[in-house]
């Protein structure tokens, strides 16, 4: 309705001769002075994330005096709400960050045997939230990966790891600068996590021969021949890392590396070499 309001008076400041700006019609006058209507669309969108914060955070808060009460009737919900309280401790807004962390902390007696426990659950929730329309579920999913892969044993994110790797390369090529970022730290987990898998010196040969398996043909096909500079870098940088610590685990893909290398040789190198 003309009168329904969007915001709250003075939130988003005053119109240019310093009339209210927080009714529809009020917005919708605004975006037609501007000569730009469809700038409601805009106003409406950040209304609705205002909105979604605020109910969060009320949320959040009433959710803690339950949980506080609810104690053991909470028991059987702990497998879906344990992956979205995971997610939310990483979100950008700090407000919602403590408000989750609160209530973790609330039901969650041991938090190292609760992951542990729904491992595969939390991480197939931060997979699909990783491709979220919403730049804060990206972001903060990037984050809560790069957290809970670190030290994992091969069993555990074995199935997961060519998932986990996309969503990396994904995520470093994103629209948004922070979700850039937080790609970048789960590029740098993954690969430490894939480089000490791969190490016949620090995992068995098997493992190791598994794990190789897994992600160098990945790396070969989508990681270094990809359009993104960044994604290319850090596939060349793992490779490398992976060629010097695998040993017999990197046999059997010898001639697929070769011959990538060498059909990579002109498009890496600086283009004066060729001229």
């Amino acid at each position: 309705m003309e009168d329904s309001e969007v915001f709250q008076e003075g939130t988003i400041g005053s119109n240019p001769a310093g009339g209210k700006l927080s009714t529809y019609k009020e917005l919708c006058s605004l975006a037609n002075e501007m000569g730009q209507p469809d700038l409601i669309y805009k106003f409406m969108d950040l209304a609705n994330y205002q909105a979604a914060l605020n109910s969060k955070r009320g949320a959040a808060f009433g959710f803690s005096k339950i949980a506080k009460q609810a104690g053991e009737a909470l028991q059987p919900h702990l497998h879906t709400l344990i992956p979205r309280l995971v997610r939310y401790q990483y979100d950008p807004d700090k407000n919602i960050q403590d408000s989750m962390g609160h209530i973790w902390k609330l039901i969650v007696s041991d938090p190292k045997k609760a992951i542990d426990e729904h491992y595969d659950v939390i991480v197939e929730d931060l997979l699909v939230q990783s491709g979220s329309r919403l730049w804060r579920s990206r972001e903060a999913s990037c984050l809560a990966l790069a957290d809970i892969i670190q030290g994992r044993r091969y069993s555990q994110v074995s199935k997961h790891l060519i998932k986990i790797w996309t969503t990396t390369f994904r995520a470093m090529d994103d629209i948004k600068e922070t979700v850039r970022n937080a790609g970048d730290s789960l590029c740098r987990a993954v690969s430490s996590l894939t480089v000490r898998l791969c190490d016949v010196s620090l995992t068995t040969a098997s493992d190791a021969k598994e794990t190789m398996n897994i992600v160098l043909p990945f790396l070969l096909s989508e990681g270094i021949l990809s359009k993104v500079a960044s994604v290319q870098k850090a596939s060349i940088n793992l490779v490398m890392k992976l060629a010097k610590g695998a040993g017999i685990a990197l046999r059997p893909h010898l001639s697929e590396l070769v011959s990538c290398m060498l059909e990579c040789l002109s498009s890496l190198e600086d283009q004066r070499l060729n001229y």
